[in-house]
């Protein structure tokens, strides 16, 4: 499946959904430096984002399943979105993950938000997890789980901007 990573940003500001970019994708957008084949976002779980996630999703005919027998049409309830700390669904423009809470982030989204880079590619605006952040949720994942190559990027990013 082709990653269409503007059809996803596209739909997600047209839903009114308050997103931020966090993964690989992220990294690359700011950096240049990493490809991703999905997707990450982190969401603000209230209620009223969580029902503009759901229509975004549903207007990407995302496809979710608690287990791979399960697997159709994400539900109409958005609670399900709080089921995980993530959720992996399959869009239309691609795979997209969906986080509500993030390793390394003990602040409210409203904090990480006002923090975070703001970037536009191909006239489609996004918000980006900054580098410290990024760097706290990589720290934060146990061992096995680390890009290497991430959090030394992102030492490097931060260490030059020290100088």
């Amino acid at each position: 499946m082709n990653l269409n990573f503007r059809g996803i940003f596209s739909a997600l500001n047209e839903a009114g959904v308050r997103w931020l970019l966090v993964g690989g994708m992220n990294v690359f957008l700011q950096h240049g430096e990493y490809l991703t084949q999905d997707v990450d976002v982190y969401v603000d779980d209230s209620s009223s984002n969580l029902t503009a996630v759901n229509r975004a999703l549903q207007k990407m005919k995302a496809t979710w399943g608690p287990t791979e027998t399960t697997w159709g049409p994400v539900p109409d309830d958005p609670k399900w979105l709080l089921r995980q700390r993530v959720v992996c669904v399959i869009t239309e423009h691609g795979f997209l993950d969906v986080f509500t809470k993030l390793p390394g982030i003990n602040e409210s989204f409203q904090s990480v938000w006002d923090r975070a880079f703001a970037g536009t590619i191909s006239t489609v605006s996004f918000r980006g997890l900054n580098d410290a952040d990024m760097l706290a949720c990589q720290l934060a994942l146990p061992e096995p789980e680390q890009k290497l190559d991430r959090i030394r990027l992102l030492q490097r990013a931060l260490a030059s901007r020290v100088k």
